[in-house]
């Protein structure tokens, strides 16, 4: 009677799959590494953007190529203020990513160990370590992955779905959906293609070559921008480094063909994904990833942070670092004003965009209200994407306030009005705008009235 009911109770547990338990380890780990490793990557892009929640700004987005998976993304970015919602979100991206590189391992048959699957994801958080690659290239490259999935297995349906990611897959998702067509001809011809199929195959690429040239007499944007992707590299040069992705999607077919051993086929995919996993950290401990993390601090008024580092950092000798150290330094009483001043007139790095923010908010701590202003306006407009900035859009805003220029400070708060996440700090500001007397009270803007402009200098 007792083995029955062994047997009964057996029957009804369930055995998570392995690869779902690898999959939550992983999401695990990636949590932690871009909540409390990574976190100064989140503030970065989200400083360096805008998003508005009105009708034109979509519009705006989705009338150039990959324009809807670039206002998405940007939607994404925004939540990067948060960032526990932002890294949640990045690692959702990253096991979406992951899930889908396992579906597609295993569309011709069920061999091909699982941990191949983590060869994309390792890759792209490997590839974002450069702090100019966007979220857009990895969302296009994840809707990318999807459309794989969704790919046709019959050879008439699989030409018109070819087609119609050439033209609309394109200009929704942007010039990364040349993976689905070059995934689409290995597959064909891994599988035993016959010219009719080869020729199919080929056919897609002509559209979206056709697609592309159209492109560029509709919309203002170079030759390089419509085949490199508009927002997949903050720089105007482009990045190939992001469709490296591309080229292990195609191999995918051909781990599922060749026919090896159980153990060599780990130890390849095992080595490949150590090599990924030494990689990883190495790009995002470079100097400029070291500038992120002080600007971090700065921005989130951790001083006594700062400080530490700069005890334990003596042989640093990179300007913006150099700053943000000895601006803690000011906060925490070390040094005087003109010391200060003194100290960031030795040391520039005036087309560095990290270097703006930081003396911007040096400036402005130290009272003086039309320097802050002049390299908060010069930081926006150097944004390389010729995105808006959030951030500084608020500190114009904020110099704009306290130097009575209510005109100018209510045309920043209504831009500022529209952006999901800097919304209540608009509407505190327009009360400041609207009540004198609450601005002479408040203990940060109070005291920054009449500082501009007779009062203030700015040092060279």
């Amino acid at each position: 009677m007792s083995s029955k009911r062994k047997e009964v109770g057996n029957s009804n547990c369930h055995v998570i799959p392995c690869d779902i338990v690898w999959t939550i380890v992983f999401a695990i780990g990636l949590y932690f590494f871009w909540r409390m490793g990574a976190a100064y990557y989140m503030s970065y892009h989200e400083q360096l953007q805008l998003f508005l929640w009105t009708g034109d700004y979509f519009t705006e987005r989705i009338v150039e190529p990959g324009g809807l998976v670039r206002y998405v993304s940007e939607f994404v970015v925004q939540y990067y203020n948060n960032f526990n919602v932002g890294a949640l979100l990045l690692v959702i991206l990253f096991v979406a990513l992951q899930r889908l590189s396992l579906v597609i391992l295993r569309r011709n048959t069920k061999g091909g160990h699982h941990i191949w699957s983590y060869l994309l994801a390792l890759l792209f958080i490997a590839i974002m370590g450069d702090a100019n690659v966007m979220t857009t290239a990895l969302m296009s490259f994840v809707a990318t992955m999807g459309l794989i999935v969704l790919l046709p297995y019959d050879g008439r349906w699989r030409v018109i779905y070819n087609c119609f990611v050439a033209t609309l897959g394109y200009w929704f998702v942007g010039p990364m959906v040349i993976g689905v067509l070059i995934f689409s001809l290995v597959e064909t011809l891994c599988n035993g293609a016959t010219t009719r199929k080869t020729i199919g195959e080929i056919i897609p690429f002509g559209v979206i070559v056709a697609m592309v040239v159209t492109t560029l007499y509709i919309v203002p944007y170079r030759l390089v921008d419509l085949v490199m992707g508009i927002d997949y590299y903050r720089l105007s040069e482009g990045c190939l480094m992001v469709y490296s992705g591309i080229v292990i999607v195609v191999l995918l077919p051909l781990v599922a063909l060749i026919r090896w051993r159980r153990v060599v086929e780990m130890s390849v995919a095992v080595a490949m994904v150590s090599c990924l996993l030494v990689v990883w950290p190495m790009r995002y401990m470079t100097e400029e990833a070291r500038r992120l993390k002080c600007d971090l601090l700065v921005r989130t008024n951790r001083w006594s942070e700062l400080v530490q580092i700069s005890a334990e950092d003596r042989e640093c000798n990179d300007a913006t670092q150099l700053v943000a150290y000895a601006l803690a330094q000011w906060h925490n009483g070390q040094r005087t004003s003109e010391a200060l001043i003194s100290y960031i007139a030795k040391h520039k790095d005036l087309n560095n965009l990290t270097y703006l923010s930081i003396i911007s908010e040096a400036y402005l701590s130290m009272g003086m209200v039309n320097a802050s202003q002049r390299y908060a306006f010069e930081l926006k407009e150097l944004i390389p994407n010729h995105n808006n900035s959030g951030r500084f859009i608020s500190r114009l805003a904020e110099t704009a306030l306290v130097s009575g220029r209510k005109e100018l400070a209510e045309k920043y708060i209504y831009v500022l009005s529209h952006a999901p996440f800097y919304k209540k700090k608009a509407e505190r500001l327009r009360e400041l705008v609207e009540d004198k007397e609450l601005l002479n009270r408040h203990k940060t803007y109070g005291p920054l009235q009449g500082s501009f402009p007779e009062n203030d200098v700015i040092f060279h």
